[in-house]
């Protein structure tokens, strides 16, 4: 809330729990536009949705983040080069790419078999909750059923989301991993690489949007939130 109260000044900014509720939220406010004069937006993390049901949800005034998941945002490249730079604690380049270094060939590398399937699960039911069945009766239900189903092939989706995230870490392509990496404590663990508490690593960052150096903090998130006009 905080982050996000900085990054839009001209919002009030709700927290809503988890995505499905900030979507449902959002849905119901604008069904509601005969009753107030007010607009509503959603901002809810990548997860593992694909670009074409982001921008469904983009339509109906939801906006996705840059990354997986809020968290990490504390990741992309341009913050830990500020965090770096305000605690004066290292060698900036050496310590940003010793922390890249130990989310995409550490963290990610480590967990990428879950991921992976994490991701072909999601994907999957997404394409189920999007069946259409057309116009169906007591005849035709069960052959209409069977023939949407099959039209999802999960040895299909299983690869294309090993070609996407080997692909990521192959290349060693830091902003494609922190897209794709579902890992809320990620976070937590580069702090030591610029002198400070990796559990309070996400607070620090937190207490400078206060400071002098708030501004710096968000012109480098910025390119990784959307912008939402009032």
């Amino acid at each position: 809330m905080q982050l996000y109260s900085a990054l839009y000044p001209d919002f009030y900014v709700v927290p809503s729990g988890g995505c499905t509720q900030v979507i449902a939220n959002t849905k119901a406010f604008a069904s509601t536009e005969g009753l107030h004069s007010l607009k509503a937006y959603g901002l809810i993390d990548r997860d593992y949705r694909s670009e074409k049901e982001l921008e469904a949800l983009k339509r109906k005034g939801v906006f996705s983040i840059a990354v997986a998941e809020v968290e990490n945002l504390f990741l992309v490249k341009p913050l830990p080069r500020v965090v770096a730079g305000h605690f004066a604690c290292c060698n900036v380049d050496e310590a940003v790419n010793k922390a890249i270094d130990h989310i995409i060939n550490e963290r990610f590398r480590g967990q990428i078999g879950r991921q992976i399937c994490q991701a072909t699960v999601a994907t999957l039911k997404a394409q189920l909750s999007a069946l259409d069945f057309g116009d169906v009766d007591n005849d035709s239900v069960s052959d209409r059923f069977k023939e949407a189903v099959g039209s999802i092939v999960p040895e299909e989706e299983l690869e294309r989301q090993k070609a996407r995230f080997e692909g990521a870490l192959s290349r060693q392509d830091y902003d494609e991993v922190l897209r794709l990496f579902n890992a809320k404590d990620a976070s937590s663990s580069i702090g030591h690489f610029f002198g400070v508490d990796n559990k309070q690593y996400k607070e620090k960052v937190i207490g400078l949007l206060t400071g002098e150096a708030r501004e710096k903090v968000l012109e480098a998130l910025k390119p990784f939130v959307p912008v939402i006009s009032a």
